[in-house]
C-alpha cells in the first residue's frame, strides 16, 4: 500500500493518498462526503432553563444526560462522531418555545432533548414536527405521546393516566373506595382530573371531591379540610415540586390527618424532610420505575448500582431519585443504538427505526414504540414505592425506592 503513494523520490504523492482514502471510505459505505461528515460533531439541542425561577430546579434532570454523552463520546461517539450540546435557554416558557426551536434548527440541530413541562413541551413540538427534528420532552402528558399528531415526539416516561391507573388500583385492591383528589391549578393539574376520573369509573366510582388550588398559594389548608370534610379515604396528588408538596403535607400535619396520599413522583424530593413532620410522610407514596426500587428480596441491578453511584459524583444532584428517573440518559442511548444500527443520522429513517423499538433495556425499564403510540413506557415497567424508604440504607443515597405490596 505504501508503494501506491509514495513517489520514487519518497515523498507521498497527494492525488494517489486522497484516490486511496475515498477507496477506504467507499469500502466503509461512506463515501468522501460521509468521511468528511463522520469527523463532524453530532449536534444535539438542548433546551432547558438557565434563567427564572426554574433554572435551578431543573437543572439537575439534565444531569443523567450529560452522563450519557460523557460515556458516549468517550466511548468514541456514534458512529464516530462526538456528541455536542447546542444549548439553549427558554426560561420553562411555552411562549418561548417556538422561537427556540427555530434557533436550534438554524443551527443545524435535527435532535433535541428537552424541553420540561407539558405546556413547555406542546409549545415546541409544531415547530419540531414540521421541520422532521426527533424530539424528547420531559414530561407525562399524553398529547407529545400521541405518534400520529407528533410524528418525532418520544417521550421516554410514563403516562399521567398510568399513574391514576396504578394508585387507585392498589389502594382499591386494599379497600379503598373514597378517593379525592387534589391537583395544581396547571394544565398538567387539569390532564391529572381527566386521567383520574376513568380510573375510579372502572370500579363504578367517582372522585369524593376534586380539589384545584393555585400553583402560588400561600396556603392549602382548606383543600385539605375539604377532602377530609367528604370523608376521603385515599388521596391521589398531582403536585409537581417541592413547595407545594410542602404545602399540603404541613397542612395535613396542622390538622393532623394522615390518611394515604399517592400519586406523581413530586412527592419524593428528599428536601421535603426537613420541611414538613416526619408523620405526614409515613402514608405517602409515588408512582416510580421499577428499575429504581427494590423489596426485600430483589435488590436494585449491578447496572442501576453502578448508575447511581457514578450520577451522584455530579454536582447538584439534591433529588436523587427524581434525577435518575428522567428520561434523558436513556433517550441517548437508544439514539445510539437506532443511529448504530440503521448507519444513518437521517431522522426519517430513525424515525422508522425507532417506531419499531421493543423492549430496548434502559437504566430505568425496558422502552417500546409503535408508530401511534410514543410512549415508550409500559404499565408493567413502574410501581408504588414509599417516600420514607429514601432514608433506608437499602436506598443507595436516596436514588432508589422500596416498592409498597
Amino acid at each position: 500500500m505504501q508503494d501506491q503513494i509514495t513517489r520514487p523520490d519518497g515523498r507521498i504523492d497527494r492525488r494517489s493518498l486522497l484516490r486511496l482514502a475515498g477507496g477506504l471510505a467507499m469500502g466503509t459505505g461512506l463515501g468522501a462526503a460521509g468521511l468528511a461528515r463522520a469527523a463532524d460533531p453530532f449536534k444535539i439541542g438542548w433546551v432547558r432553563p438557565t434563567t427564572g425561577r426554574f433554572a435551578s430546579s431543573f437543572a439537575p434532570l439534565y444531569v443523567p444526560g450529560l452522563m450519557a454523552i460523557d460515556e458516549i463520546n468517550a466511548a468514541g461517539g456514534i458512529l464516530g462522531r462526538a456528541i455536542e450540546r447546542i444549548e439553549v435557554d427558554d426560561e420553562a416558557a411555552p411562549a418561548k418555545q417556538p422561537g427556540v426551536m427555530k434557533k436550534i434548527q438554524g443551527d443545524g440541530v435535527q435532535y433535541v432533548v428537552g424541553p420540561t413541562g407539558d405546556a413547555q413541551c406542546l409549545a415546541s413540538l409544531p415547530t419540531s414536527t414540521a421541520a422532521n427534528t426527533v424530539q424528547a420532552c420531559f414530561t407525562n402528558g399524553t398529547k407529545p405521546m400521541d405518534g400520529v399528531t407528533f410524528p418525532y415526539s418520544y417521550v421516554l416516561f410514563h403516562s399521567v393516566q398510568m399513574i391514576a391507573d396504578l394508585c387507585i388500583d392498589h389502594f382499591h385492591a386494599k379497600g379503598a373506595r373514597k378517593f379525592g383528589v387534589l391537583v395544581e391549578n396547571t394544565s398538567a393539574g387539569e390532564a391529572a382530573i381527566a386521567a383520574c376520573k376513568p380510573s375510579l369509573a372502572r370500579y363504578q366510582l367517582e372522585p369524593t371531591t376534586i380539589q384545584v388550588f393555585p400553583l402560588n398559594s400561600g396556603t392549602v389548608g382548606p383543600y385539605i379540610a375539604n377532602l377530609r370534610k367528604a370523608g376521603t379515604e385515599v388521596i391521589v396528588s398531582f403536585i409537581g415540586s417541592t413547595p407545594p408538596a410542602a404545602l399540603v403535607l404541613n397542612a395535613m400535619a396542622e390538622q393532623q390527618w394522615f390518611p394515604p396520599i399517592t400519586g406523581h413522583a413530586g412527592l419524593m424530593y428528599e428536601a421535603l424532610f426537613d420541611l414538613v413532620p416526619k408523620e405526614a410522610l409515613q402514608n405517602a407514596s409515588a408512582v416510580i420505575f421499577k428499575g429504581l426500587s427494590w423489596t426485600a428480596s430483589e435488590p436494585p441491578g449491578k447496572r442501576q448500582q453502578d448508575f447511581a453511584k457514578k450520577m451522584l459524583t455530579y454536582p447538584d444532584v439534591n433529588a436523587p431519585y427524581n434525577v435518575a428517573s428522567g428520561p434523558f440518559y436513556d433517550f441517548i442511548y437508544l439514539l445510539k443504538s437506532v443511529i448504530e444500527q440503521e448507519k444513518t443520522f437521517d431522522t426519517r429513517k430513525v424515525k422508522a427505526a425507532l417506531d419499531r423499538v421493543k423492549g430496548f433495556q434502559g437504566v430505568r425499564c425496558k422502552l417500546s414504540f409503535t408508530p401511534d403510540n410514543h410512549c415508550g413506557v409500559t404499565p408493567d415497567e413502574i410501581v408504588l414505592a414509599s417516600v420514607m424508604s429514601a432514608k433506608d440504607p437499602r436506598s443507595g443515597n436516596s436514588v432508589f425506592r422500596e416498592r409498597l405490596v
